[in-house]
């Protein structure tokens, strides 16, 4: 759906809805990945919800806002499902890479690191199906 970009411009709301989407699934997926890292990192600072960052627009209401005081009219954001999957083998890639759990295990070294990779693997281990 996101191939539909260029033909639906920039500032089309079906692609900006679909960019929000995006944002709130990437937010529920981190949210698992933090819960399941706690235990082990018990040091991780707090989520800061209006920080800049990969789920700086995952709140609808924030986006409206924005695009409001910028001179949007009539804004509403409406919620599309779209298939979204990452490899079962690209899990741990982006444990290490991403994430307010990939900045708390950039301080360890492999051996610290490895038990929690593993716990935060384990606990997507409901939501893969077919290696995805």
């Amino acid at each position: 759906m996101l191939n539909e970009g260029y033909a639906w411009g920039v500032t089309s709301p079906a692609l900006l809805g679909c960019a929000l989407l995006a944002a709130v699934l990437l937010a529920l997926f981190v949210r698992a990945e933090q819960r399941a890292a706690a235990p082990l990192l018990p040091e991780m600072p707090p989520r800061q919800p209006d920080a800049p960052g990969q789920f700086a627009f995952a709140d609808a209401r924030k986006v409206e806002g924005i695009l409001a005081a910028s001179g949007w009219k009539d804004v509403r954001l409406e919620p599309i499902d779209v298939l979204c999957t990452l490899g079962e083998d690209e899990l741990a890639s982006y444990v290490t890479r991403l994430g307010p759990v990939a900045m708390a295990l950039r301080q360890f070294d492999e051996a610290r690191r490895a038990p929690i990779v593993e716990t935060v693997r384990a606990a997507f281990a409901p939501f893969v199906h077919d290696g995805q």
